[in-house]
């Protein structure tokens, strides 16, 4: 039950297999495995054998179930998003902008208006990066 795929790469274990892995975790060191020994056996660090031996004396068995990652909430839906996209598809003069192509800013000063999020032109271009869109040819493509 290592991380470790065959291949050598490490591999992506899904929820119910990390779960399982700190349950037989657990089992070895209260088996009288080290937990040195135990995250030798598992390929994984030994101070993370330490956090699920901490989690289950709180919590029990219930105490290792997967935890959901929560991070920052999004600042736009789906449907905002395909919205600004179709916008690029249009000129920036449809949009109250003078002629001239799009630009991170104006996309930024767009939202702004249309939805009152603030994003930093920086996020902006890199937003558009990652939705292969640059802000020059979507101009000349409408």
């Amino acid at each position: 039950m290592s991380a470790q795929a065959r291949d050598g790469s490490r591999a992506k274990l899904t929820i119910a297999e990390r779960e399982a892995r700190r349950r037989v975790a657990v089992e070895k060191v209260l088996a009288g495995l080290s937990q040195r020994e135990v995250a030798e056996k598992l390929g994984v660090n030994p101070s993370t054998v330490a956090g699920w031996m901490l989690r289950y004396r709180e919590g029990g068995l219930a105490g290792l179930s997967a935890t959901p990652i929560t991070g920052r909430p999004r600042s736009l839906t789906t449907d905002q998003e395909k919205q600004i996209l179709a916008w690029l598809e249009e000129k920036p003069e449809v949009h109250g902008f003078p002629y001239g192509p799009w630009t991170a800013k104006r996309v930024c000063e767009l939202i702004y208006h249309r939805f009152g999020v603030r994003f930093s032109m920086t996020y902006m271009w890199r937003w558009l990066s990652d939705q292969r869109r640059t802000t020059r040819k979507a101009v000349t493509a409408a």
